[in-house]
């Protein structure tokens, strides 16, 4: 499961084999799917679903580099990760790594940077059973590559546990979903965000980057666990649209797996849209405007 390169079923398998059962069932929950029967039937549950081995790698990857590190991580630094972000922070470290990436929120590189020079020296002589003679960061860079993180950041390049507040462990703070009809409401909306260094997703922002490969795929994952929230801007042209359900059913799926809400819906109109309950909360278009809309997400990712 190398950065850069898409798992294959073969090399997920490998990976998933490798993990003890109890994270392998770990797994499982966080995907909402069956947990039972051996070791072997519960990877064949994970390769089986209707899930891409890229979206089942993300948290298998994170799984492997945390059993390998958890014991040299201070307990106190994960934890306050958690408090930042408003979840229990209580437990062994072992529950706190779990916690971490169930809610998307840990950091391959932040846990590496955090350890003393003899912690990384133990760490990187437990993975290649040599001494490290390169400089720190060449280390940690090293230890990441072996296990498929590349030098890519997960998260904010900020450092210190209070960035986690902001959206550490996901691509995009904001993944934008809308009809075409409505797309110069959402161009002002994804412009005012980027003014404010949110990072948006937009189909018209990756268009070259997407040419020539499969939608279904490509927006699985980004309306999915890749983005922080997923800022639905409801309409009469979204409720009856089969790219917009497609996306919001994707969007709605990822809500069943996080623990807190996901799905921000704006409405344009009073069109009511078929599976968003009518008790969640939404802003509205008219009463805010495209700049109150804005300002109303940045309060929601707490940045300045």
């Amino acid at each position: 499961m190398e950065s850069g390169i898409r798992p294959t079923k073969d090399d997920l398998e490998e990976s998933l084999l490798s993990l003890p059962a109890q994270e392998l069932r770990f797994l499982c929950a966080i995907f909402r799917l069956p947990r039972g029967g051996s070791k072997t039937d519960v990877v064949a549950t994970l390769l089986d679903s209707q899930y891409s081995a890229e979206e089942i790698a993300r948290p298998a990857r994170a799984l492997l580099f945390g059993l390998f590190v958890e014991g040299y991580v201070p307990k106190d630094y994960w934890a306050s990760i958690l408090e930042h972000n408003e979840l229990a922070s209580s437990g062994s470290r072992h529950d706190l790594l779990l916690l971490l990436i169930e809610n998307g929120l840990f950091e391959a590189r932040e846990s590496l940077e955090v350890l003393s020079t003899s912690q990384l020296r133990d760490v990187y002589y437990n993975r290649f059973d040599r001494v490290p003679t390169a400089a720190r960061e060449s280390t940690i860079s090293d230890v990441l590559d072996s296990f498929g993180f590349g030098d890519r950041r997960t998260g904010s390049d900020v450092s210190g546990p209070g960035k986690a507040k902001a959206s550490a462990g996901f691509e995009y703070d904001i993944a934008l979903s809308f009809a075409g009809e409505d797309r110069p409401i959402a161009r002002q909306v994804a412009s005012g965000l980027k003014s404010r260094s949110v990072r948006v997703f937009m189909d018209e922002f990756e268009r070259t980057l997407l040419w020539g490969r499969d939608l279904s795929d490509e927006l699985r994952s980004r309306y999915g666990e890749r983005s922080k929230y997923v800022v639905v801007l409801v309409s009469k042209h979204y409720a009856v649209k089969d790219w917009t359900d497609f996306e919001f059913t994707i969007a709605k799926k990822e809500a069943g797996r996080r623990t807190k809400e996901f799905i921000l819906p704006v409405r344009l109109d009073d069109t009511p849209l078929p599976g968003l309950r009518s008790s969640v909360a939404y802003l509205s278009l008219k009463e805010f405007g495209v700049d109150g809309i804005v300002d109303e997400i940045i309060r929601k990712l707490n940045l300045p």
